[in-house]
């Protein structure tokens, strides 16, 4: 179980992982991929982002940059 303290100190770290995973994508199907491993991300903290309001607040800011990335690149893949 993941807590607030466990947030503050590795959820960055994962986040990080998620986003290079994301931007080094070539293919619509690692695009997919990626959008899973945001989804283990999520599943991960998902005790620390309903516990803690502020939490959460970060959480949909970055759930927000990463949908952003992740619809422009399906975009680019299949207009290409």
């Amino acid at each position: 179980m993941n807590t607030v303290v466990d947030f503050a100190h590795d959820y960055q770290t994962d986040r990080e992982k998620v986003m290079r995973s994301l931007w080094s994508c070539k293919t619509i199907g690692q695009v997919e991929h990626a959008e899973k491993f945001f989804r283990v991300l999520k599943n991960k903290w998902s005790n620390a982002i309903n516990s803690n309001s502020t939490i959460k607040l970060l959480f949909e800011v970055d759930e927000h940059k990463f949908y952003r990335e992740f619809n422009s690149m399906i975009a680019q893949f299949r207009y290409t």
